[in-house]
């Protein structure tokens, strides 16, 4: 009789565990919910604020081809917002389809005899990396088609995103055939390389641009960090 008491309370005693595990399980994963639903309303909300800073930017007294850039920078970042909230993953994103989606919306900006064609290796990076690696592609395609095919030039855009198979380094590499892209007047910098040397660096990449029959953009920069 003792003995199947002691096997009664050792029993009991594991059932307690279980249900114990399986009540902080079920906790666990109520708090997991709502922390998913609050990360996705987070980003719902910041698309959104990025819209009504657009809609503000058009509102406003100043050169159109300025007001153009500003949108479509926004509209990078709004990119990477609505692609987590949409895709609900917000620790690693999927590049390739990101990138995808901001350059099929670039190709409603393209000159009529300009073709824009990409060539995506699938990557996964975090927000953190996507959002600035956007605003690079936004911006050197942005030049491309403002100095590289003037008087309705013909020509293409090739984005080609690589991951080689050795190392942890994806190279971003951007190309036109257009006319070339002179350098800034009077030695300066304008405000697009300033900006795509910003971003670089917090890729920790390193970036090179030649001037060759067109122009070629190469960005080489870590990825699983």
């Amino acid at each position: 009789a003792p003995v199947f008491i002691a096997m009664l309370a050792l029993c009991g005693w594991a059932i307690m565990l279980l249900m114990r595990h399986e009540r902080s399980r079920a906790e666990l994963q109520v708090a997991l919910e709502q922390n998913r639903m609050l990360f996705q309303e987070i980003h719902h909300r910041v698309k959104n604020n990025l819209q009504q800073v657009s809609s503000l930017i058009k509102l406003q007294q100043a050169p159109q081809g300025m007001k153009d850039d500003l949108i479509r920078r926004i509209a990078a970042m709004s990119a990477v917002h609505q692609h987590i909230y949409e895709s609900d993953q917000f620790g690693a994103l999927d590049a390739e389809a990101y990138l995808a989606k901001l350059l099929a919306g670039l190709r409603e900006s393209t000159p009529p005899k300009v073709d824009l064609e990409w060539r995506l290796a699938p990557l996964q990076l975090s927000p953190d990396e996507a959002l600035p690696l956007g605003l690079i592609v936004n911006e050197v395609i942005l030049n491309a088609f403002k100095h590289g095919f003037p008087n309705g030039r013909a020509g293409r855009v090739l984005v080609v995103l690589e991951r080689p198979l050795k190392g942890n380094e994806a190279v971003l590499t951007i190309t036109d055939n257009g006319v070339g892209m002179s350098e800034t007047p009077s030695g300066g910098v304008g405000l697009g390389t300033r900006l795509i040397g910003g971003l670089t660096q917090q890729l920790q990449g390193k970036s090179t641009t030649t001037r060759d029959n067109g122009v070629k953009f190469e960005l080489v920069f870590p990825v699983g960090k």
